[in-house]
């Protein structure tokens, strides 16, 4: 990589510290999520077991990616930082959207839940998924909280400093299966999904 490729202004940083920079950024974003995932894990724990065990392996390994920035594989962990952001996003929106098959229900508009899912919406009921009429009465799509937001930023700024600190081929080719993953989701959302 050269400061040019980065869109660094010569003589501002080099490419070394901008490198630096990005890799600090990266594992910092990465260890907010890690620790927001070990965060909603008691909770989960006491809905679904499962869910648990994914948020503990969400945060061990973005916990063990943040270190491994900063060894000689640092290309190899950043490209798995990415991807693993993009399949945990993926993962996330779909929990948040269409609900995942395979968890299990909630009362619609009913269930109470502890952490970042307590509380009500103001002037709603129950966990602030919009219940509509002649909907069932059970559903599997999970509410939307703070904490969910914050590490779904973090995960957002992974995507973004990680690609940065890829070699400029994987760099370019990362970059285009990103945003064809997003687009795709977009078209399936606007056709198949609607």
């Amino acid at each position: 990589m050269t400061a040019s490729t980065l869109r660094v202004a010569p003589g501002l940083v080099s490419e070394q510290a901008w490198s630096r920079i990005c890799s600090v950024l990266t594992a910092a974003a990465l260890l907010v999520a890690a620790a927001i995932h070990a965060i909603v894990i008691p909770e989960h724990l006491a809905e679904w077991w499962p869910a648990a065990a994914f948020f503990l392996v969400c945060a061990v390994g973005q916990a063990v990616l943040a270190t491994a920035l900063f060894t000689p594989a640092g290309p190899a962990a950043a490209f798995t930082a990415v991807w693993s952001s993009v399949a945990t996003i993926g993962l996330y929106l779909w929990s948040r959207t269409a609900g995942l098959p395979f968890a299990p229900s909630h009362d619609a508009g009913a269930h109470s839940l502890v952490g970042s899912h307590a509380g009500h919406a103001v002037g709603g009921r129950g966990n602030g998924v919009p219940v509509f009429p002649g909907a069932q009465a059970a559903s599997n799509v999970e509410s939307v909280g703070a904490l969910d937001l914050a590490a779904l930023g973090a995960e957002l700024f992974v995507i973004a400093l990680g690609i940065s600190l890829l070699p400029r081929r994987s760099r370019r080719f990362t970059t285009n299966a990103v945003l064809g993953c997003g687009v795709t989701l977009w078209v399936l959302r606007a056709t198949v999904l609607s």
